[in-house]
């Protein structure tokens, strides 16, 4: 980028750029960074009247929106993107950005929609002879046809979109048609079945740095462990997985937030509120190896003590908390510490996600800790959960 610049290369400069914007999105998942170097690529392209290359800084700031789960803003880039693909003639760029619009519409559940921006896609693709653009397709219309409680088809699309990235040796593919396919297991009732898919799809993401979907799989895998009888198994895989995301920014798509929450809300009431807080925190601390090594073993979480109150029944709060805390910190603290997440604490609160930040930042403060693994330990310890 630098020696573009000492070239006055506008073209050069913008190329530069947008991969620059990628690797940041990538190797650091830092996307404020990211979100400059695309903002700063499309005012390039723009002045250049490049309309492909300002499609593609378009669909990389859709990228960041996605990650940090803001679909609205997501979709509003790639039609954006979209629309200067056409303008270009640029039919390579048109199914990708037609297949991530489907993808956006997917989460937010416009599943019609989705099927037919997919459809597109994937008609462009044939036309182009685009194996990889052809199998993702399939893989998503899948997806649509799994929401829509079809898994017969679902199985059907997905299968042959695994057999299309296999045949050309596509990785990240084959680990999104495996992860898919362990959802229609799951749907199916057969979870000795998905629990393998979600399993190989976590051996093959080994070789890839593609942690987004990694947590996915080991979320699916706790919700697994739910439907075989091993609460315990699930708090820690679900522990671990929000581990991983709150490091990397990444957000739960809607779609697993809507297969999580009913599972976590049962593993909750089976554990009880002090075992689940106390599970959560054990996985906050372990490596996602270690927490798949003990999925093979009889995790038996120690019970509440008998002289806790009965579920349901909140303890009497000491007159006056440590280090300060209010008594709405100290409800937030408790919240935190038994797994949920800031969205889940803002509706339980009735108060705004931003709020809930807010009140983290004070408490960390007090109690001079760094994370929310570390602020769950300290609940914990000083018996607040």
């Amino acid at each position: 980028m630098a020696l573009y610049r000492q070239l006055g290369d506008t073209q050069g400069s913008a190329f530069a750029l947008y991969w620059l914007g990628l690797l940041a999105c990538w190797t650091s998942h830092n996307y404020p960074l990211a979100h400059a170097l695309a903002e700063e690529a499309l005012a390039l392209q723009t002045a250049l009247n490049n309309k492909s290359g300002m499609a593609d800084a378009l669909l990389m700031s859709a990228y960041i929106a996605l990650n940090q789960g803001n679909y609205p803003e997501a979709r509003h880039f790639i039609e954006q993107g979209l629309a200067c693909f056409k303008e270009a003639h640029d039919s390579w760029g048109m199914a990708s950005a037609l297949q991530y619009l489907g993808r956006v519409m997917l989460e937010q559940g416009d599943f019609a929609l989705a099927h037919t921006k997919l459809e597109e896609s994937g008609a462009i693709s044939i036309e182009l002879g685009y194996k990889n653009g052809i199998a993702f397709a399939l893989g998503l219309k899948g997806h649509v046809a799994l929401r829509l409680g079809d898994t017969a088809t679902a199985r059907s699309l997905i299968e042959e979109s695994l057999a299309l990235h296999r045949e050309v040796g596509q990785q990240s593919g084959m680990a999104e048609s495996l992860f898919l396919l362990a959802k229609v297991s799951q749907a199916e009732g057969n979870y000795a079945a998905a629990r393998t898919l979600y399993e190989k799809c976590l051996a093959l993401l080994e070789k890839l740095n593609e942690q987004d979907l990694q947590i996915r799989c080991l979320s699916g895998l706790g919700v697994v462990a739910m439907e075989e009888g091993r609460p315990a198994s699930a708090v820690l895989l679900w522990s671990v997985a929000a581990q991983m995301r709150e490091a990397q920014g990444i957000l739960m798509p809607p779609l697993d937030r809507t297969d999580y929450e009913p599972a976590e809300t049962s593993a909750r009431t089976l554990l009880g509120a002090k075992t689940f807080a106390s599970l959560w925190a054990q996985g906050y601390t372990m490596t996602p190896e270690q927490v798949l090594a003990l999925q093979e073993q009889d995790i038996t979480p120690t019970p509440p003590s008998s002289l806790s109150p009965p579920a349901g029944v909140k303890p009497p709060p000491p007159t006056n908390y440590p280090n300060g805390l209010t008594a709405r910190e100290v409800e937030v603290l408790r919240l935190l510490a038994q797994g949920w997440t800031d969205h889940q604490i803002a509706e339980r609160l009735v108060i705004s996600p931003r709020t809930v930040n807010k009140h983290l930042t004070t408490i960390y403060s007090k109690i001079r800790v760094p994370s929310r693994s570390a602020a769950t330990r300290y609940a914990i310890e000083r018996k607040l959960v």
